[in-house]
C-alpha cells in the first residue's frame, strides 16, 4: 500500500505529461497540415487565375489575349484546374465551373456585367476559402481596383 502512495501520483503526473506531450505534437502537426494545404491552395489558384488576370490586363493587347488562350488550353492549366476540382471548397469550385459554364454558354454574346460579377464571385470564394470567411466584401469589390464602371455591376 505504501509504494502506491508513493509511485502512484508520481506514475499519473508522468502519464499526464506523456498524454499533454503527444495530444501537443498531434495538434501541431495538424496545424502545419493546414497551413501546409493552405499554401498549396493559394499557389494553385494563383494559376488558376494567372491567364484569366492576363485577359483582363491585355484587353486590348491582342498577343496577350492570345497567350492568355493558349495558356488556358495548356496541359498545366488543366492540371491545376481538376487539382482545384479535388483540393478546393466547394464553394470555389462551384464558382469557378459557373464561371466557365458562363463563358462557354455565351461565348458570342457575353455580357461584360456578367462575367464579370461571375469572376468576381470565383475571386470571392477564394478570398473566403484562404481564410477570409467572414469578409463583408461583395464579387464588385473583388474588381473595383480595375474597372472605372463598376458601379454597373452593381445595378
Amino acid at each position: 500500500m505504501e509504494f502506491i502512495e508513493k509511485i502512484l501520483p508520481t506514475l499519473l503526473v508522468v502519464a499526464a505529461g506523456f498524454i499533454t506531450w503527444f495530444l501537443k505534437d498531434k495538434s501541431e502537426k495538424l496545424k502545419f497540415q493546414r497551413e501546409k494545404l493552405i499554401e498549396e491552395k493559394r499557389l494553385n489558384y494563383e494559376k488558376i487565375l494567372e491567364p484569366i488576370i492576363r485577359v483582363m490586363a491585355g484587353v486590348k493587347n491582342k498577343a496577350e489575349m492570345d497567350k492568355a488562350l493558349k495558356q488556358i488550353q495548356s496541359f498545366d492549366y488543366k492540371k491545376s484546374a481538376f487539382q482545384l476540382m479535388l483540393f478546393g471548397s466547394d464553394s470555389v469550385v462551384n464558382a469557378y465551373n459557373d464561371y466557365f459554364q458562363y463563358l462557354y454558354k455565351n461565348e458570342s454574346n457575353l455580357d461584360p456585367y456578367k462575367m464579370l460579377n461571375a469572376l468576381g464571385k470565383v475571386i470571392l470564394e477564394i478570398r473566403k476559402d484562404l481564410g477570409n470567411d467572414k469578409t463583408a466584401l461583395k464579387e464588385y469589390d473583388m474588381l473595383r481596383f480595375m474597372i472605372t464602371d463598376i458601379e454597373k455591376m452593381k445595378e
